[in-house]
């Protein structure tokens, strides 16, 4: 936890080249790389425009089996579509939208947004109507991250439903 604190305190004051030194330190003492750890990596690569070296830790959490959450998944996609790879993005939102036992509305809600973001207006359809067939009820914030999402995709149709 305390190398994960550190990686996260080095990308937000900037030190990205710093992470790399404290995954090394960890293998040298056998701590275990763990999905968070995986995330920060990510996201230091992301901050270097290294596409090629975050599809790396992809392959090596891939060959580890070591699981990715959802939030790698909304992670991945956003570091995508920041860097314009639209189409990568929305394979990483596929692989997010099949995971199984998606109980939290935050799931739905980045799936919305990230969908909308790369101008999918199929995936925010297909995300709501996940949303509400796992819970019936949706939150007024669900309709207001909904409503944001066509908003943006210009899907008058849909706005007025």
């Amino acid at each position: 936890l305390n190398y994960n604190n550190m990686m996260s305190l080095y990308m937000s004051v900037g030190l990205p080249e710093k992470v790399p030194l404290l995954l090394k330190e960890m293998e040298e003492k056998n701590i275990v790389v763990d999905v968070y750890t995986y995330n920060q990596l990510m996201n230091r690569y992301a901050s270097l425009n290294d596409i090629d070296a975050l599809d790396g830790v992809l392959e090596e959490m891939e060959t580890k089996n070591v699981k990715r959450d959802w939030f790698t998944f909304g992670n991945l996609a956003t570091i995508y579509i920041n860097a314009g790879l639209i189409d990568k993005a929305n394979d990483a939102l596929q692989k997010l939208e099949n995971k199984k036992n998606l109980h939290h509305r935050e799931v739905f809600h980045t799936l919305i947004t990230l969908y909308a973001r790369t101008s999918n207006l199929p995936g925010v359809n297909r995300a709501w109507e996940s949303l509400k067939s796992t819970f019936p009820k949706p939150r007024n914030v669900s309709y207001l991250i909904m409503l944001l999402a066509l908003s943006k995709l210009g899907d008058v149709g849909g706005l007025e439903k």
